[in-house]
């Protein structure tokens, strides 16, 4: 199965992600004459090849023609409104905020920060605000591969409703500022339709490194990673390092919210190619870069696996402290955490608490008991145990796509079970029940009906 694996010890951005798939073999010419067929007047990219700290690497680059600018670089724009748009950040990227800015970044930081007002703005230039729906009707226009355009809008979606959840409103009302909408619809669809070229069917990817300190947003001073970014990574490992500033852009985010299927050390693999993506500037302790890894995965057999169990008997917790206990077990690496109520010591009511792992996970979920729990030991045991052979696969709905895991018995598929956040993901959007989306993706699953990407 064709694996892309990507290690973000330097964070994530868009440009970055297309410039490591075009380094791995994707092809530039064909994303370029894709990113020419749409609707969008003065589009233009480049690619080119940089040193950054020994390690070379492409730098994908978003022009605009009307301009000859980048398209995230600074335009003076005029507000008539509160929001000034003073985002001083120090960190590593370069804002596509399309406000001027006074400050140099590393990748290009693609805080389109969608910002939905209610009230009237006054702009005193020419650039319009695009809402969730003309940025889709851009993609659709395409002359592009259906998966990627599926792709590219699943993408969008996931960018608008964090933007939505940081301003309290629907997505519908979410606009993102032209210039960097411009850039930000450039760098998801390069990066979908480079992840088609390379016939990716699945991909995975380390913890993601999000940086340190605070940025300075048009709300006031904010801890890294910003609003939007934050809500993006939910669910996802990160970790915080010792580089200030901001090193996961929401592009970035949104691109691994959607593509990726499991985080951690990469999987047994055999590597064909390997690509790396420049951000701009220098870090003054690694490559400022991103590395991306393509190959084929080692599937080994399934038959006769053996997993670590851990478990303890817990009578003094409250109902709210088992939340974080299995957060932690989870985030400490758990393949899968449950509890069961039993009856423990004096006939106390009780809740025995089981974590699987695999061996090597094995002291860190010890540790996040001692932790996140009351008690005063722990059982370890290992058991046998039998898994389905797994792959992953996508369907279109007429809501949006659904990532489908499939699951095979000696070559055969025997389970085909929708993606739950993404058929949330897609109700939530178009309004309709979870249901509903999943019992439609379930079906096209049943019947086949698989799409590319």
């Amino acid at each position: 199965m064709k694996t892309l694996y990507l290690d973000c010890f330097s964070g994530v951005s868009g440009d970055m992600t297309v410039g490591a798939l075009i380094d791995a073999g994707a092809d530039f010419e064909v994303i370029a004459a894709g990113l020419a067929s749409l609707q969008v007047e003065g589009l233009r990219c480049t690619i080119e090849e940089v040193v950054k700290k020994g390690v070379t690497a492409k730098k994908f680059t978003v022009l605009d023609s009307t301009t000859g600018q980048e398209a995230d670089a600074p335009h003076e724009h005029s507000h008539d409104h509160e929001h000034t748009h003073e985002h001083k950040h120090d960190h590593t990227h370069s804002h596509d905020h399309g406000h001027s800015h006074s400050h140099s970044h590393d990748h290009k930081h693609d805080h389109d920060h969608a910002h939905a007002h209610t009230h009237d703005d006054h702009h005193h230039h020419h650039h319009p605000h695009r809402h969730l729906k003309d940025v889709v009707a851009i993609i659709n226009s395409g002359d592009l591969p259906d998966a990627v355009k599926a792709r590219s809008i699943a993408t969008f979606e996931k960018l608008a409703e964090a933007e939505a959840a940081v301003h309290g409103m629907s997505i519908e009302s979410v606009h993102f500022h032209e210039v960097g909408a411009l850039d930000s619809i450039a760098d998801i669809v390069a990066a979908n339709h480079a992840l088609h070229l390379l016939g990716i069917e699945q991909v995975y990817c380390t913890p993601l490194h999000v940086g340190a300190g605070t940025v300075k947003c048009d709300h006031g001073i904010m801890p890294v990673p910003a609003p939007a970014t934050a809500n993006l990574l939910r669910g996802i490992p990160t970790y915080g390092g010792d580089v200030q500033g901001e090193l996961v852009t929401p592009t970035g985010a949104a691109l691994i919210a959607t593509w990726v299927s499991d985080f951690g050390k990469a999987p047994v693999m055999t590597v064909e190619r390997i690509g790396y993506g420049s951000g701009t500037k220098d870090l003054p302790d690694r490559a400022n870069v991103l590395r991306a890894q393509v190959g084929t995965v080692v599937v080994e057999s399934n038959t006769d696996q053996s997993v670590t169990v851990i478990e303890a008997n817990i009578d003094d917790m409250t109902g709210e402290l088992f939340v974080p206990l299995t957060e932690a077990l989870l985030a400490a690496g758990a393949l899968d955490v449950f509890i069961t109520p039993i009856l423990g010591k004096k006939n106390r009511p009780a809740q025995c608490v089981t974590a699987l792992c695999s061996a090597e996970k094995e002291t860190e979920l010890i540790e996040s008991f001692f932790t996140h729990s009351t008690t005063f030991g722990v059982r370890i045991r290992t058991e046998r145990r039998a898994v389905l052979e797994r792959s992953w696969k996508q369907v279109q709905t007429e809501w949006g796509v659904v990532r489908i895991k499939i699951g095979y018995w000696k070559g055969k598929q025997v389970q085909a079970s929708p993606e739950f956040e993404d058929c949330k993901t897609c109700g939530a959007a178009c309004a309709v029940s979870v249901n509903t989306v999943f019992d439609a993706a379930h079906a096209a699953a049943i019947r086949g009906e698989f799409i590319d990407g």
